[in-house]
């Protein structure tokens, strides 16, 4: 049972660490996509980056997080793809509050 609870508790430590690396790596490639300007090669690569860290984001409860990255890089167009009918309601909720805060 000891062994059981260590495991669980390191492997509870390792997804923490591992989702607050991908925010920062995250918050890394929005800032990254704002500086590079017009190279289509590296915004390409930012792209595909955010692609593979997006579904991630989203299984674990980050949903802001995968919302605020596409919408810093100009793609919001392309979070349907990425949202399933548990996350909905919460991505639903996130940009309401959103576009209620920024617009009025």
């Amino acid at each position: 049972h000891a062994h059981t609870q260590m495991c669980s508790c390191t492997c509870l430590h390792f997804i923490v660490e591992t989702c607050c690396n991908f925010r920062h790596l995250t918050g890394e490639i929005t800032q990254d996509w704002q500086e590079i300007g017009d190279d289509v090669a590296r915004r390409n690569t930012l792209l595909k980056l955010i692609h593979d860290i997006i579904p991630y984001l989203m299984e674990h409860n980050a949903e802001a997080e995968a919302c605020d990255a596409l919408m810093e890089i100009e793609k919001l167009d392309q979070l349907e793809q990425y949202v399933d009918e548990n996350a909905f309601p919460r991505v639903c909720l996130y940009l309401m509050r959103y576009c209620h805060g920024h617009f009025i």
